[in-house]
């Protein structure tokens, strides 16, 4: 086991690496400005000038208070230049409507915003009754071009999502939206079909971005959903959230059907985590349907915490990876899938390793419990194909037959990404890897001339020694073009 001592060194080096130079409180300079301060003690002299102001107040209740966003609301007076404004509050609990209507109606005097992110997550006090006022203030912003909102765990209601669609009704220039409510477990399809026909009318629109995970929402709330998509072909950018929601393959199947309208698109992302009612013959179904969108640079699918998900599906998955060669950036995330096997892995590292030009691929499987060391050994077979990748993120956390052997047959594959520049592996809670898997880890990390971050995540082993770390630590130091280095020995 790891000594504190060494823990601490392990830390203290990490931080050395990762932040050479560490900004306390107040970044400013140019035109911005960005505080993690107490807005009491802001020199709003110094932000009226600003084009760009950054307020983090993340989990710092009493620096978020409705009095201190009155008086934010109070200086947009004299914000007349600001395009910019970032405000985050995510856990302030003190924090309520009150607030946020101060906030609603200093919104209005700001007549140059163009973009406006408001992270409200756990903030359980926020209710329709605040967005309310918030809407007001958005119709008053004849340039705003994006949008940014997260109300996870607050309580919005369908009404407060109906309120919400008003405010996009006369927003003529706006470009990105994106609206976040998980666990607002009183939103339905109601509530989404009525920021859904909101949403059509907004024809300038090139990002769609929503997170509707443990909501109330069922097929037909995605259905008006894919209603939406087709009167939007100039979407660039597409997220939809719906984990643990009651989808079904119907739904599913309606959701590519609208998809391959959209001509335009370049990213999607789709997270159907948990929802138990979608099988692999719907996945295929969608798999064929983005294979149809030459257009597109970038997928993130997550089907994890599921039943129903096997190799079949990763069968399908992988055939269609084969033909999408103009692909960048390849996100699966199938974590918690207990049907996933050895020959999935097998079957979806050959379908990776086809797509010639990748450039970032990111795998989580962990918590698969049919995934052991053999499987790693054919996955690397397709990964060491993909020479012009530059990231890599392979998360097999909580898988309880992986040992050494594991690690050294996933290492052989990475050895030959000599463009890599970007590594990241969590092995957390896989009880039987020790020293040996270690040194096979760093001997070909160090042969990475092109590496700049490793993020290594290794905790809840007991037969990791002291030593092994000490070693590992040692050969991290001795690469030169190393510049970010996350070492996480203990959680």
């Amino acid at each position: 086991m790891l000594s504190k001592k060494t823990l601490k060194q392990v830390r203290e080096e990490d931080i050395q690496r990762s932040f050479p130079k560490i900004s306390r409180n107040v970044v400013k300079g140019g035109d911005q400005f960005e505080s993690k301060l107490d807005i009491d003690t802001l020199g709003w002299q110094l932000v009226q000038r600003k084009k760009v102001i950054i307020l983090r107040f993340d989990g710092l209740s009493e620096r978020a208070s409705d009095d201190n966003m009155r008086m934010l609301a109070d200086t947009t007076k004299s914000l007349k230049k600001v395009q910019k404004l970032d405000i985050q509050c995510e856990d302030c609990e003190s924090l309520t409507d009150k607030g946020l209507k101060a906030f609603g109606e200093g919104l209005k005097q700001l007549c140059s915003l163009r973009s406006i992110t408001l992270n409200l997550r756990f903030c359980y006090e926020i209710k329709d009754e605040g967005l309310k006022v918030l809407v007001k203030g958005l119709k008053r912003l004849p340039l705003l071009q994006r949008i940014d909102m997260k109300f996870g765990y607050c309580n919005i209601t369908n009404e407060g999502l109906r309120l919400l669609g008003k405010g996009l009704k006369r927003s003529s220039c706006l470009q990105s939206i994106g609206f976040g409510f998980t666990m607002c477990s009183e939103i339905t399809d109601k509530g989404l079909m009525s920021l859904s026909k909101s949403i059509r009318r907004v024809s300038s629109l090139q990002s769609v971005q929503l997170y509707f995970g443990g909501c109330g929402i069922t097929d037909r709330g995605l259905d008006d959903i894919c209603g939406t998509l087709k009167k939007t072909s100039s979407l660039k950018a597409l997220n939809l959230t719906f984990w643990e929601c009651n989808i079904t393959d119907e739904g599913l199947e309606n959701l590519g059907g609208s998809l391959e309208r959209l001509t335009s698109l370049q990213s999607i992302g789709l997270n159907f985590k948990g929802c138990q009612e979608i099988t692999d013959q719907a996945l295929s179904n969608l798999y064929k349907r983005i294979r149809r969108m030459d257009s597109l640079k970038s997928i993130d699918l997550n089907f994890g915490s599921s039943d129903e998900i096997t190799d079949k599906g990763l069968k399908s998955l992988s055939e269609n990876l084969k033909e999408m060669n103009w692909l960048h950036t390849v996100s699966i995330n199938l974590a918690q899938c207990p049907q996933i096997t050895n020959n999935g892995i097998e079957i979806l590292g050959r379908g990776l390793g086809s797509i010639t030009f990748l450039r970032s691929v990111d795998l989580y499987l962990s918590e698969c419990p049919n995934i052991s060391d053999d499987g790693l050994k054919q996955l690397s077979q397709g990964l060491k194909e993909l020479f012009s990748l530059q990231t890599i993120c392979i998360d097999l956390a909580k898988n309880k037959w992986l040992s050494d052997q594991g690690v050294k047959n996933l290492m052989r594959g990475l050895k030959t990404l000599i463009s890599l520049n970007t590594l990241k592996l969590v092995f957390r809670s896989c009880g039987a890897i020790s020293d040996k898997g270690l040194e096979d880890m760093s001997e070909v990390i160090k042969k990475l001339t092109c590496l700049e971050t490793v993020s290594i995540e290794f905790y809840h082993y007991d037969k990791i020694t002291e030593e092994g770390w000490e070693s590992f630590c040692k050969d991290m130091k001795s690469i030169t073009s190393l510049k970010n280095l996350t070492l996480r020995p203990e959680p």
